[in-house]
């Protein structure tokens, strides 16, 4: 989340290169959780798909 919070995104590939024990399946696995939680939101599909904060949390962050 702290990279998320620092690039206001990440994708699969940015995961796998800061989390170097951990499986691309895992990673893959871990990120549809936290969109599940409402923690991100994924957009695009397949090679392109990207995650950041959901509109929401962004605009209140930016507020401050």
């Amino acid at each position: 989340m702290q990279y998320v919070e620092s690039q206001h995104r990440i994708t699969i590939r940015d995961a796998e290169k800061l989390i170097t024990i951990v499986l691309r399946p895992t990673i893959k696995n871990r990120l549809s959780q936290l969109v599940e939680q409402g923690l991100l939101a994924r957009y695009g599909k397949g090679r392109g798909t990207w995650y950041s904060k959901p509109v929401k949390q962004r605009r209140m962050v930016d507020a401050f």
